[in-house]
């Protein structure tokens, strides 16, 4: 457009005022368009926010010294802070000290082959409590700068309840049916029965590989070769017709987390009373039994001490039920 308008003609004037309309409508076009993409990045932005923050599992961008760059709510929530408290902090704050180890090495094995790693270990939260967790690692893509995590945190507290639960029932079936066929065997002594019960009793427990086991039974001791009484522990009274006569004491030898009763779940507590009930009525089964063999053995050595001799006889059919050696001995 020319400097000074008073210049231009009236058919020149009109030519500019209609060009300007043109880019007018143009513009107004083009602001339609920034404006509907606009709405489009804020309803993506939203979008990405609703999946990001609020999925049902734990996100974090972490950077290859294992430090925090991002978080997302359900992570901030299962961890027990906000999410601004979580920036720079170590991932492995939050792993429980004996999970490290495992931790550590598929975090290794990540950045070494770039392999996808995927671990179940149990961390803390905040206010130290505990939970089971599932990391899933992998590389994510950062620009050409340092390489960075992204890593899925998913509690599976539940299923591993319901894993070790499950476990338990097998466990204790196993060894309930193992001390049945135990028990069962006729001249078995009760020493043989309390050396082997002390020796099943580990394998129903949850961990057994740190499981060590004790009966004690009026100053007798049997016991696994490792026990010795820890902090975590429970016992059960031996009972033999209402009196206690003894006790079973089962403990971990090093500490291990549990989910709601502690140390030991509640089928572990209920399987302790079921086995010092049932040794209760074995031991008074097998004292009976040695006590009968001996109330025989004394008769036998009574009735043969008589010279003269001597019969029991049977009043319906006569026949001899016992016998001294005098008399021919045995029955007749």
């Amino acid at each position: 457009m020319p400097d000074d308008l008073t210049t231009l003609s009236r058919e020149e004037i009109g030519e500019v005022i209609h060009e300007l309309e043109v880019q007018k409508i143009e513009l107004e076009m083009q602001n339609d368009e920034l404006c509907a993409a606009q709405e489009e990045l804020e309803i993506s932005s939203k979008r990405y926010f609703d999946l990001y923050n609020l999925a049902p599992v734990g996100y974090c961008f972490v950077n290859e010294n294992g430090f925090i760059l991002d978080v997302n709510l359900t992570a901030a929530t299962l961890l027990g802070q906000i999410r601004s408290d979580l920036i720079n902090k170590p991932v492995f704050q939050f792993i429980l000290k004996e999970d490290y180890y495992t931790y550590n090495r598929h975090w290794k094995i990540l950045f070494e082959t770039g392999e996808p790693q995927t671990v179940e270990l149990q961390m803390l939260r905040n206010d130290k409590s505990l939970f089971w967790a599932r990391l899933d690692f992998m590389i994510a893509k950062n620009g050409g700068q340092s390489p960075v995590c992204w890593l899925t945190l998913t509690d599976i507290s539940e299923s591993k309840r319901l894993e070790y639960a499950l476990r338990e029932r097998i466990y204790k079936v196993n060894l309930l049916f193992r001390l049945s066929a135990l028990l069962e065997k006729p001249d078995i002594s009760l020493n043989q029965v309390l050396k082997s019960t002390v020796l099943m009793i580990p394998q129903a427990w949850q961990f057994p590989e740190i499981m060590e086991a004790c009966i004690e039974l009026e100053g007798q001791i049997f016991q696994t070769e490792g026990f010795c009484k820890t902090q975590w522990m429970q016992t059960g009274n031996i009972v033999i017709q209402g009196n206690k006569a003894g006790q079973m004491t089962v403990c971990y030898t090093e500490k291990r987390p549990a989910f709601n009763e502690g140390p030991f779940s509640t089928e572990e507590y209920y399987l302790l009373n079921v086995i010092v009930e049932r040794l209760g009525h074995v031991i008074e089964r097998v004292r009976l039994t040695e006590a009968l063999k001996d109330s025989e053995m004394f008769l036998r050595t009574a009735i043969n001490s008589i010279t003269i001799p001597f019969a029991v006889i049977n009043a319906t059919d006569y026949t001899v039920e016992r016998a001294n050696d005098a008399y021919g001995g045995g029955k007749g």
